[in-house]
């Protein structure tokens, strides 16, 4: 009897028949699917947002630096630049302060002075309303010593401006002479055993003022001396146009700003870079922020009938009829995704830069794609001289 049962139950045991496995096969394989499919698309969405949070995030810190920067383009103390500068005392008559010397990178202490060598605008006053901003519509390979010149990008605007930092000390004793030393009140900057463009201001008028800074005692209370220098043809003998400064002045360090996009070597994509000149140094040129693809700029020109007012939007530098007269920048940046087959939310023909059509570049079709624009009023322009 037990021999039966034995034999009744191996006969109820079963196993899946051959299409029952096929199916289920089958069905295993098309859930596997779907889930790829969530998968892949799951990715791709983080990949896009991640690009699009980076592209944010960047934009966002260029503008900001860029802005930030060139609010004191022109800044000269509160005498500010009159556009009357190269004909009355009211700024800059002494020296060749930051004059076209021999090229490190990129040309002399005065990069302008390369780009239009003619101009004693520029070449002999560098801090005139007409050069303490220009822009350029493509790089200015003359700027750049030879075998130095950017891969630059041909889409892009490239700017210059100049002006006095904020950092600023207060003269403590009043010149004796136009030649004499500058004393001031604090060491707070640094300033002590350097070699500085300087900046001198009292509110009525301004002067360039080249010199070599010692410190009078010790720590950031020490007073300082500073003489004239005799480097760029700015020594004392030459600065016998300038006014006596008294007790009422300030002064402070005299810098430019030069920005532009190009392609660094073994890069995929273009990237915003700045040389700077601090004052005591020309910087080397460095990248600021990866994956911006173009870098456009226009100009709001004021009249002379209102000059405080902008009265035409220049969209090319060319195109700009008096630099005296640009009171305020608007800069478009044009961000690219740094994954080249991140999915784009735009179509190519809708894509603008500053109000124009985009022309992607060839081979970055598969690259996301962010315009981020600002205006940027240049308050030492607009205020009254």
């Amino acid at each position: 009897m037990m021999h039966i049962n034995r034999i009744q139950s191996v006969k109820n045991q079963s196993g899946l028949s051959l299409i029952e496995l096929l199916v289920a096969l089958v069905l295993s394989l098309a859930v596997l699917i779907a889930l790829s499919y969530v998968y892949v698309a799951a990715k791709q969405a983080f990949r896009f947002q991640e690009n699009t949070g980076r592209m944010q995030e960047d934009g966002a810190y260029a503008l900001d630096l860029i802005s930030r920067e060139m609010r004191m383009a022109g800044h000269a103390g509160c005498a500010g630049i009159s556009r009357d500068a190269t004909v009355t005392p009211n700024v800059y008559t002494p020296g060749l302060i930051w004059s076209n010397t021999a090229a490190s990178i990129i040309q002399g202490l005065n990069p302008l002075a390369a780009v239009l060598p003619g101009d004693a605008l520029i070449t002999v006053q560098p801090f005139t309303p007409f050069n303490t901003l220009r822009g350029f519509d493509t790089g200015p390979n003359a700027m750049f010593a030879a075998g130095n010149v950017p891969a630059w990008s041909t889409t892009s605007s490239s700017i210059f401006f100049a002006g006095a930092s904020g950092q600023s000390a207060a003269l403590s004793a009043p010149m004796a002479l136009a030649t004499s030393a500058l004393t001031l009140n604090t060491n707070t900057f640094g300033w002590a055993n350097k070699n500085l463009s300087l900046i001198i201001s009292d509110c009525a008028d301004s002067s360039l003022f080249n010199g070599a800074v010692t410190a009078v005692g010790a720590g950031p209370t020490a007073a300082l001396n500073v003489a004239h220098g005799t480097t760029d043809g700015n020594g004392a003998a030459n600065f016998r146009g300038s006014k006596i400064y008294g007790t009422s002045s300030v002064v402070m360090t005299a810098e430019w700003n030069f920005f532009y996009v190009a392609t660094r070597a073994g890069a995929t994509t273009p990237s915003l870079f700045r040389v700077r000149h601090n004052g005591e140094n020309r910087l080397n040129a460095e990248e600021v922020i990866s994956n911006v693809e173009a870098m456009k700029i226009h100009y709001g020109e004021a009249n002379a009938a209102t000059p405080e007012v902008v009265s035409n939007w220049r969209t090319t530098a060319a195109a700009v009829t008096d630099w005296s007269r640009v009171v305020a920048v608007r800069v478009g940046l044009m961000m690219i995704s740094s994954d080249a087959n991140n999915n784009t939310d735009l179509p190519a023909a809708t894509i603008k830069l500053l109000g124009a059509a985009y022309t992607i570049p060839t081979g970055q079709t598969n690259r996301s794609r962010r315009e981020f624009s600002t205006t940027i009023v240049l308050r030492n322009r607009v205020a009254p001289r």
